[in-house]
């Protein structure tokens, strides 16, 4: 995974064993009986090892990627209010460790404390009253994985067009459809379930309103 480290042990019986790894082309070979690489932005990894006392193996292994695959799918801002996660990705991803936040300088993080294994295009939710992110009505919401790389973030917010208008849509949670998809509507809340069409209002319809998923980097 990005910015994981991957460990290759091996029984040396008394010699040295050479270790070589190749990383979507780039070579890095090192020997011992223990050798650590670090790994960013990996897909693919071959790896071989050579033992002058046994015959030499291999290690072929795919390596999904950490960042970007999990996204705020759904969030509804106050006190009974809660952020939905959902796994994009190809692989399962364990969210113990992960971090949602209010946005830099905002309220305490929330690192989950727990196992939370969450599958391909599953969902995972959480209340405020246990993450203690209270959303406001306009603002920020972003989920970050253990290794610090922010994966998804939402800026919501009013604007200038309509300055007095500071509410979040009454009754409705914002959420992406279809699930992990950009486009973000206001929904009848769906917390751990997909995503409804029923109603289908983009949030750029109401007036003075502006949502967005900050687009990340790879």
């Amino acid at each position: 995974m990005r910015g994981s480290i991957m460990s290759i042990e091996g029984n040396t019986s008394g010699y040295e064993s050479y270790y070589s790894v190749d990383v979507n082309g780039d070579d890095a070979r090192d020997s011992g009986a223990q050798v650590t690489f670090q790994l960013d932005g990996v897909v693919a990894v071959e790896s071989s090892f050579y033992n002058p006392g046994s015959f030499p193996a291999s290690l072929n292994l795919t390596m999904p990627s950490m960042r970007g695959d999990v996204v705020i799918n759904e969030f509804f801002p106050g006190v009974s209010g809660w952020i939905e996660v959902y796994n994009n990705g190809t692989y399962a991803v364990n969210l113990k460790d992960w971090v949602l936040d209010d946005g830099p300088g905002g309220l305490s993080p929330y690192t989950i404390p727990y196992s939370a294994p969450l599958p391909s295009r599953g969902f995972a939710f959480f209340y405020a009253n246990e993450t203690s992110i209270v959303l406001p009505d306009a603002g920020t919401v972003r989920v970050v994985n253990p290794n610090g790389n922010e994966t998804d973030r939402i800026n919501y917010n009013s604007t200038d067009l309509n300055p007095s208008w500071t509410s979040f849509p009454p009754g409705v949670s914002a959420g992406r459809y279809p699930d992990g998809n950009f486009s973000f509507v206001a929904l009848w809340p769906t917390p751990g379930e997909r995503n409804s069409l029923v109603p289908l209002v983009r949030l750029g319809l109401f007036s003075g309103w502006n949502l967005f998923s900050v687009p990340l980097q790879f």
